[in-house]
């Protein structure tokens, strides 16, 4: 006779009986017999596979396409020192992200984290190196017009 979660079965074992009592808690199946618990079956029920849906490739294709928008951004407005470098900085970091898991951007599958990781390098490197000219090039020279006090 077999209920929801309990179920005893009689088996004969030559001429011995022996008890067998099985119970499921949660996903194992333990059976007690002969007063020692076993697990039944040892195997676990696997987690199923993250589902990839339109949206889930629509993202990362984003994350993917922001990383070579950001770098490339970061090229022109290397000048404005804490926004450009942030704006590389953010574009390198995602292109980094993107190239290992493998996340390709475009119809065809292009890599643009690719450009983005190159652009944001060469967007970080004007920021440090304009900052570096002036903190060099204007050491010392004192302002133009006299400020007021």
């Amino acid at each position: 006779m077999r209920t929801a979660d309990d179920s005893v079965q009689f088996l004969l074992t030559g001429m011995f009986a022996t008890v067998a009592v099985a119970k499921t808690v949660g996903f194992m199946a333990l059976e007690t017999i002969s007063g020692i618990i076993i697990m039944a079956n040892p195997t676990a029920t696997s987690v199923p596979p993250i589902k990839l849906t339109p949206i889930t490739h629509t993202t990362r294709r984003g994350i993917a396409t922001a990383s070579f928008c950001l770098g490339l951004w970061g090229i022109p407005v290397f000048w404005w020192y804490p926004f450009g470098i942030t704006i590389a900085s953010i574009g390198t970091t995602l292109a980094v992200i993107s190239i290992f898991m493998g996340w390709r951007a475009g119809k065809d599958g292009e890599h643009l984290a690719w450009l983005g990781l190159f652009f944001g390098i060469v967007g970080i490197n004007l920021a440090v190196g304009a900052y570096r000219f002036a903190q060099f090039a204007l050491d010392g020279i004192p302002p133009p017009f006299p400020l007021p006090i």
